[in-house]
């Protein structure tokens, strides 16, 4: 009882001292000092590159020497999974789970689980009996 007799006594003194101290207006006085303010007296300065154009020379432009890769893959692959797919960032690979099933143009390839690795650019493919009979 004590205890939150004294909380209670905190908050009342808190209460009535916290508005006197957070006034911050100041007190008037009868000799004010008035400042006249003045006009700020700089140039303007126009963009010296505004009005500067150029025509293009279309001779002067050059194409491009390099030759363009092949890519390696050249049909669309798509893929399925029967229970699902799940992708790595981290490791950089695509997991394939349960029936799992990848198209590439005429080839067809199925297995329980296939791991595609990004990183080393191959597949691996597992077979679980259970999934196919």
């Amino acid at each position: 009882m004590q205890t939150n007799s004294l909380y209670i006594l905190f908050t009342i003194v808190l209460m009535l001292i916290f508005p006197v101290l957070s006034q911050a207006q100041e007190v008037k006085t009868k000799e004010e000092v008035r400042i006249n303010a003045q006009r700020d007296s700089t140039v303007t300065v126009s963009d010296s590159l505004a009005t500067a154009t150029t025509k293009l020379n279309p001779t002067a432009i050059q194409t491009d020497t390099l030759k363009k890769k092949s890519s390696l893959l050249t049909d669309v692959v798509a893929y399925k999974a029967e229970d699902y797919m799940r992708l790595s960032p981290r490791e950089n690979r695509m997991y394939l789970y349960d029936q799992a099933q990848i198209t590439y143009g005429d080839m067809v390839i199925t297995a329980g689980l296939i791991i595609l690795d990004n990183e080393k650019k191959r597949g691996l493919c597992f077979w679980n009996p259970r999934f196919f009979r």
